[in-house]
């Protein structure tokens, strides 16, 4: 799933951070600590499933407003200043020595924090809403079983955390011996833990100032590459060079996309070429009703109801991957516009990106676990239970989709 990603640097810089003088840890200690990270993970999830069982709710959804995704991007600045070496973070003394004197394989504090990191990369960046997740989710909720949920959720995360044990170990082995590389690779992933920082808090950013900030990150980084890198242990300077010009170069792309007016960091150059991409989203906001709160909701589908008309819901959120790919790519299809709109069907857009009080009456009304979910009303007001959308759908199969749901 894509809550997988984010979690292999933030793993990998975990482990190059465990090193201590200069030293790089071991292939064991690597994989010890990829180890906790992805029980810790899957702990956390089990928690969450037993949640979901006894309270018919994604307990993540809850952790995704500006608090909680900023409190988060701040502890990873945190963690990016100690890779550069302006702080060391470390638990108390007498804390350290407890836990030095249960374990001689970790420095103290270490396994505990990677556990800690674990549970916050769950709760914070694992709520993804893949199809697998949002069904699992759905099942327990109706069944109650509290245990079953645990067990379920639990499962799942060993699945998905199988990857972060190879990338964790190999973390371990590929990193140079003692010496300045390795002061290099930690102020390296200090930037990694910078961009991570930036990428969770540009939901709440405008667009121009993450692009601006991209842009100010890859410069430095450019600058330190040449400083720093091509001095040690025979490393190429062209090549350092080479990757030097191309970060600067992206830099400049992101900071020349900022003052045209661009919107996504992955396409900086859409500012002046434009974005196909942020037009049809565009068509789809201009088309689809907004709607906030159960209240809103529930009085579109009852005008919709009087009126005579099926509706078509579109719950999503801003922070939503899934939710923004179905918004470009999908929803503005001429096939899907051609079945909804031949069903003379009413179009809502339920936003939860706040996660306000009432967002979550909505999410819990409409027994909607995680964007996005798209559901289908009938002239009578009442949804067509089997033909609810969960994830992402391409168009093609989503105009079908429709047409059956609505016919």
């Amino acid at each position: 799933t894509l809550c997988l990603y984010p979690m292999i640097p933030i793993l990998s810089g975990l482990i190059v951070g465990a090193g201590r003088g200069g030293e790089r840890p071991g292939t064991w200690r690597a994989l010890w600590l990829s180890f906790i990270y992805v029980q810790a993970m899957a702990v956390t999830y089990a928690a969450a499933g037993a949640a979901a069982g006894l309270s018919g709710r994604a307990i993540q959804a809850d952790l995704q407003g500006p608090l909680a995704a900023g409190s988060f991007a701040v502890l990873f600045v945190l963690l990016a200043g100690a890779m550069f070496g302006f702080y060391t973070i470390q638990m108390p003394a007498s804390v350290q020595s407890r836990i030095q004197h249960a374990s001689h394989t970790l420095p103290g504090g270490q396994t505990a924090g990677v556990a800690g990191m674990g549970v916050a990369s769950t709760l914070i960046v694992g709520a993804c809403s893949g199809p697998a997740l949002v069904a699992a989710l759905a099942f327990i909720g109706n069944t109650g079983d509290a245990a079953l949920g645990a067990a379920a959720l639990y499962a799942m995360a060993l699945g998905m955390g199988a990857p972060l044990l190879v990338v964790g170990t190999a973390a371990g082995r590929w990193m140079p011996h003692s010496g300045p590389w390795m002061t290099a690779v930690k102020q390296l992933f200090g930037f990694v833990f910078l961009g991570i920082a930036l990428w969770m808090a540009a939901r709440f950013l405008p667009s121009w100032l993450e692009l601006a900030a991209w842009g100010v990150l890859l410069l430095v980084a450019a600058v330190w590459l040449l400083r720093k890198l091509p001095g040690g242990a025979g490393t190429p300077r062209l090549a350092v060079s080479g990757v030097s010009a191309l970060v600067a170069a992206a830099g400049i792309a992101q900071v020349v996309g900022a003052a045209t007016g661009a919107a996504d960091p992955l396409r900086p150059w859409t500012g002046i070429t434009g974005d196909p991409y942020a037009e049809a989203r565009a068509q789809v906001l201009a088309e689809w009703r907004g709607v906030y709160g159960l209240d809103a909701l529930e009085a579109a589908l009852d005008e919709a109801r009087a009126q005579g008309r099926p509706a078509v819901v579109d719950v999503t959120a801003e922070w939503c991957v899934y939710c923004v790919q179905l918004e470009e790519r999908t929803l503005p299809d001429r096939r899907v516009r051609a079945a909804l709109d031949g069903a003379d069907a009413v179009k809502l857009r339920a936003d939860v990106t706040a996660m306000s009080r009432d967002d979550r009456r909505l999410l819990e009304q409409l027994n909607v676990f995680l964007p996005p979910a798209v559901l289908f009303f009938d002239a009578e007001g009442r949804e067509v239970a089997d033909r609810r959308v969960v994830g992402f759908m391409n168009a093609e199969r989503f105009a079908e989709h429709a047409r059956a749901a609505l016919e």
